[in-house]
C-alpha cells in the first residue's frame, strides 16, 4: 500500500542522518578512546548531536524503513528469506543502540572527566569498551550486515525493485558496522542513502496492479 511504499523514504533519510554522525566518529580514537580521541570536541554539543542524530536517530528511522521493505516484499516469492533479513537486521539494529548509549553519553562525561584532571577516567572508559561492549558490538554488526544482505539477495530476485540497488545496501552493511576507518563509514552511509533512495522512490513508481502482477509471476 501507499503507506509502505512512503515508509521506505525512511531507508534514504537513515542514511542521511547517518552521515551526520561521522563527525562524532571522527572524534573517536582507537584503543584507549579518551587517550587517542578529541576530548575538548567530545564535550562539546556538536558531538552529542551528531552521534544523536547520526547514529540513535538514524538506526530509529531505519527500523520503519526495515518493516517497509519488509512488508513491500514479504508477498513475493523471496518471503521467508525477507523475515530472516528483517529479524537479522532489527536484532542488530537494537544491540547497536545499547552501544550507541554509551558513547553518546558516557563518552562525554568521562571526557569531561579527564579533561578536569581525573586520568583515572581513561581506565574506566577503556574497561567498558573492553568488557561485554566488545561481544556486544560483534553480534550487532554480524547480525545487521548479515540481514542487510538477505535483503539485498530479495530485492534482486523480486522482480520488481532495481537490482543494483539491492546490491549497494547489501554491501553498505559491513562497511558501516566494520572495524573500517572514517573513509569506510562515509562510503557506507553514501551505499545505505543512494541505495535506500532508489528502492524507496522505485517503488512510488510502481503501481498496485504491476506489483501484483509480479507476485503471481514469481509465484509460479
Amino acid at each position: 500500500g501507499g503507506s509502505v511504499r512512503l515508509g521506505m523514504m525512511a531507508l534514504p533519510l537513515a542514511g542521511l542522518l547517518a552521515l551526520a554522525g561521522l563527525y562524532g566518529a571522527s572524534k573517536l580514537g582507537s584503543g584507549g578512546i579518551l587517550a587517542t580521541g578529541d576530548n575538548q570536541a567530545m564535550v562539546s554539543t556538536g558531538f552529542f548531536v551528531s552521534v544523536f542524530l547520526g547514529n540513535v536517530l538514524a538506526l530509529t528511522v531505519l527500523i520503519f524503513g526495515v518493516m517497509a521493505l519488509y512488508a513491500f516484499l514479504a508477498n513475493g516469492r523471496s518471503g521467508a528469506l525477507v523475515l530472516a533479513a528483517m529479524i537479522l537486521s532489527t536484532f542488530g539494529i537494537s544491540l547497536m543502540l545499547s552501544r550507541l548509549g554509551v558513547i553518546a553519553y558516557v563518552v562525554p562525561a568521562l571526557s569531561r572527566s579527564y579533561l578536569h584532571g581525573n586520568l583515572e577516567s581513561i581506565r574506566i572508559l577503556d574497561s567498558v569498551f573492553a568488557g561485554p561492549l566488545v561481544m556486544v558490538d560483534t553480534v550487532s554488526s554480524v547480525s545487521y550486515s548479515a540481514g542487510f544482505l538477505l535483503f539485498g539477495i530479495a530485492v534482486w530476485r523480486s522482480g520488481i525493485l532495481p537490482r543494483w540497488a539491492g546490491m549497494l545496501i547489501a554491501v553498505h552493511a559491513p562497511l558501516i558496522t566494520g572495524p573500517f576507518s572514517v573513509a569506510g563509514a562515509v562510503t557506507g552511509a553514501l551505499l545505505a542513502l543512494v541505495g535506500g533512495g532508489w528502492i524507496a522512490f522505485s517503488s512510488l513508481q510502481i503501481n498496485p496492479g504491476q506489483a501484483d502482477s509480479a507476485t503471481i509471476l514469481r509465484a509460479r
